[in-house]
């Protein structure tokens, strides 16, 4: 095996079959490098931006989520007051409970339905209105619609950006859809 010994010497371009001053590149190159460049960077801030928002709507429809689930949970102490109170209304708890169950596993426009069913029945029964359900089905239900209405801050922002370029290139690559909204009052 023969010991060959390296030099530090720079390889030229005539080594590699090249013409000397060939390896420069044109202005107009540069240029068109340039706006790549930049292009690429608006585009990845673009991304970055969506990324960061879809994960808050994300996180914000989480806790939506389980404060919708504490407003499910206050529902079946009311409904047993309603139905004790002798609503006039027939099957008025049997429709509470089933909207309860919405709340905690339907589509998000089920959700918010089932919430507008709860919150009009807790308006209607005023012979129910000063018992201790009422009170924790209505702090529940306070609760939730500060939490929905932090969702749809986010949720909205996150669409406005999406229907707007450069975001909108990003987003039809990057498969983001718009959130729904949740539809606290009709």
């Amino acid at each position: 095996m023969s010991k060959k010994k390296y030099t530090s010497r720079p390889v030229t371009s005539r080594q590699y079959g090249q013409k000397p001053g060939k390896g420069k590149a044109s202005p107009k190159t540069v240029v068109i490098i340039s706006v790549c460049a930049i292009v690429l960077g608006v585009l990845m801030t673009a991304q970055d931006y969506l990324d960061r928002h879809t994960q808050a709507s994300i996180d914000a429809q989480a806790v939506m989520a389980e404060a919708l689930a504490e407003v499910s949970a206050a529902v079946p102490d009311y409904a047993e007051d309603v139905l004790a109170a002798g609503s006039s209304e027939s099957g008025a708890a049997d429709e509470l409970k089933k909207a309860a169950e919405t709340l905690t596993s339907g589509s998000l426009n089920e959700r918010s339905e089932a919430y507008r069913a709860i919150a009009s029945a807790l308006e209607a029964q005023t012979k129910v209105k000063s018992a201790a359900s009422a009170k924790a089905l209505s702090e529940a239900m306070s609760a939730a619609e500060d939490t929905a209405v932090a969702y749809n801050k986010e949720a909205q922002a996150l669409n406005e950006k999406i229907g707007k370029f450069p975001y909108n290139l990003v987003a039809k690559i990057g498969g983001y859809v718009d959130f729904p909204i949740f539809v606290l009052s009709e």
